[in-house]
């Protein structure tokens, strides 16, 4: 008899019967999350009204559901939804934004959330969570006050710090509750081309940017946000802040965050950053209310008066300097290929008068 023969045929027939069991790994009536996923980043567009965010799961004969939304995994007051039969739930980007605000008041652009689904089955009650991480999307959005639309960037810096910044110059010609400016805005001259003109936006002086020069000053060595000129729900740059956007744009931050379109030595310009930054020049009082160097700079306020410790690019104060206020200053010079920090006079609440970029709160 051949026993080599007949292992394999009994071989054969086991490895057969084997593989056309089927083994069943989860149970058909567990409770079973879909969307998001687990450790899956959500972003919520803040300003688009149009759409919502969805969790949907597999829905069950005879079940009904619950989810929940908490700060972290043992689920301690969480938000909770009661959508009954359904298998899935919507909530509108704002709704959704807002939720997660009484959830962690502290949120305000990233952060990493849990969502559990309750499922109940005759009385039978299963559960299973996970946890997701969300930004707040924004490409763009509109001031009220005036109707003026704005495109904006988001940048996650090292650490996971989400700064949403705005990609134009600043326009507006009132504070936001309709109070005139400190000192009007100035425009770009009527001989400066189009293309320039039409992104130049406002030039303003530091007293009007941060509209209160002694509360701004309060506020910076208190480390809180300024609003000034800035939109509701925005604020202006403090120095830190720029420092920060500096240094992740570094080396030669101020190739990237040029528009090559408009600066002659582009030959070395990425713009890679999309910052979209234009040679606008800058208005000073001191030089016969004029503006210098049209095409051959910009400059940026930051909400920050000159602090001593503070590091610029050519000097580190070991003083306060009043009357003076840091400022970001970018040059066409194919020898200068950084974004440059600078002390500028804000005295008397005019002399220098640069630009304005917001960042959302």
């Amino acid at each position: 008899m051949n026993y080599k023969i007949i292992y394999s045929c009994l071989l054969s027939v086991f490895l057969f019967q084997s593989c056309q069991k089927k083994i069943e790994y989860v149970s058909p009536d567990w409770a079973q999350q879909l969307l998001p996923a687990n450790n899956t980043q959500v972003k919520i567009d803040y300003f688009d009204t149009s759409t919502s965010q969805e969790f949907t799961w597999l829905q069950r004969p005879a079940s009904t559901y619950k989810i929940s939304i908490a700060t972290d995994q043992d689920f301690k007051n969480p938000i909770t939804y009661d959508v009954g039969a359904a298998g899935s739930f919507k909530l509108g980007n704002a709704d959704f934004f807002n939720d997660l605000k009484k959830l962690n008041p502290a949120f305000s652009n990233a952060g990493r959330f849990f969502w559990r689904l309750e499922q109940n089955t005759g009385g039978k009650i299963e559960s299973v969570w996970r946890y997701f991480d969300v930004i707040v999307s924004v490409t763009g959005f509109i001031d009220p006050r005036d109707n003026e639309s704005y495109k904006a960037l988001q940048y996650m810096l090292p650490g996971g710090k989400l700064v949403t910044i705005m990609s134009e110059n600043l326009r507006a010609s009132t504070y936001t509750d309709g109070s005139p400016l400190v000192l009007p805005r100035k425009l770009a001259p009527g001989a400066t081309p189009e293309a320039i003109k039409s992104r130049t936006g406002g030039y303003y002086s530091w007293a009007t940017v941060v509209r209160d020069e002694a509360a701004a000053r309060t506020k910076t060595l208190e480390g809180k946000n300024i609003q000034g000129i800035c939109p509701d729900g925005w604020h202006v740059p403090s120095f830190p802040e720029w420092k920060e956007l500096i240094t992740y744009w570094s080396p030669s931050s101020g190739d990237k965050v040029k528009n090559p379109e408009f600066w002659t030595q582009n030959g070395y310009i990425t713009g890679e950053a999309k910052f979209n930054v234009v040679p606008g020049g800058f208005y000073w009082n001191e030089w016969q209310d004029g503006l210098a160097d049209l095409g051959g700079l910009t400059g940026f306020w930051s909400s920050s008066p000159s602090l001593s410790g503070y590091q610029f690019s050519w000097e580190t104060l070991t003083a306060d300097r009043p009357g003076e206020s840091a400022a970001v200053v970018i040059y066409n010079d194919p020898g200068n290929r950084d974004v440059n920090t600078q002390s500028r006079s804000s005295s008397g609440g005019g002399n220098f008068h640069y630009h304005v970029r917001c960042i959302m709160d």
